[in-house]
């Protein structure tokens, strides 16, 4: 069985949405863990810091702190949650140890390709904006090729092109979707908590950086297991059977 099989079928936006509800509903108490121990405390520290610091100066060093704690633990959130989805959509038990020792093997090679993605993009967005957009589409699914396929930063950025060819309009209409949705519900609750009032008053309030960490408790999940269930449906479910996982995270 070849890890590089790409999918002939038609790219349907509903059947990713469906995987990821279907997958996140299956193992939600997971995910939950997941997202507190990478996402939710890191930012915990964070806020603290960010009130502190308007006491005492010296707690902005706290803030800090749990600004670095949530860069690393974003990562190793997104490479331990594409193996818990990756494992459910083919039937497959995730053993803990597994999950946190892949995870942590794959930070420095996540990081590195993070850092390229996000000059490339930004560069290509300073191009008259499309060639960013369209960068940003083709290697849309290079991290969990890093995780999942086992694949070095360069390797996962060609693997990624080669799945999204001819579907990056349609990726990019799913990940617009989801994004709006987002936005609107982010946008709710800061005016339900008197955020907006604060903004509009020029006055500092937190309640923007709440919400805002809050919903990434939220969010960074969604989106880990949405990038999975895309990447699944790209690579063809029936490429990525029982086999080729227990070799993958062997």
């Amino acid at each position: 069985m070849s890890i590089d099989t790409v999918s002939t079928a038609p790219f349907d936006i509903g059947e990713v949405l469906g995987d990821t509800f279907a997958v996140i509903g299956r193992n939600i108490v997971v995910l939950a863990n997941l997202a507190v121990l990478f996402v939710a405390i890191p930012e915990a520290i964070n806020i603290a810091g960010v009130a502190l610091a308007q006491v005492a100066p010296v707690f902005g060093l706290l803030a800090l702190i749990g600004q670095l704690a949530t860069a690393v633990g974003l990562l190793l959130a997104y490479a331990a949650i594409f193996q818990v989805a990756m494992q459910d959509l083919h039937g497959q038990p995730v053993a803990t140890d597994r999950l946190f020792r892949v995870a942590a093997g794959k930070f420095w090679p996540l990081l590195g390709l993070f850092l390229l993605f996000t000059l490339g993009v930004t560069v290509g967005l300073l191009l008259l904006v499309v060639p960013g957009v369209v960068l940003a589409m083709a290697w849309s699914v290079a991290m969990p090729a890093v995780v999942l396929e086992d694949r070095g930063v360069f390797s996962a950025f060609g693997r990624s092109a080669a799945l999204t060819r001819g579907k990056r309009w349609s990726i990019f209409l799913l990940f617009f979707i989801v994004w709006l949705i987002s936005f609107i519900v982010e946008l709710v609750l800061i005016i339900l908590f008197g955020g907006f009032q604060a903004f509009v008053g020029r006055q500092h309030s937190l309640v923007p950086t709440v919400v805002l960490q809050l919903l990434g408790v939220i969010a960074i999940p969604f989106w880990a297991v949405m990038m999975t269930c895309l990447f699944n449906r790209l690579r063809g479910n029936a490429g990525y059977g029982a086999e080729a996982v227990a070799e993958v995270f062997a």
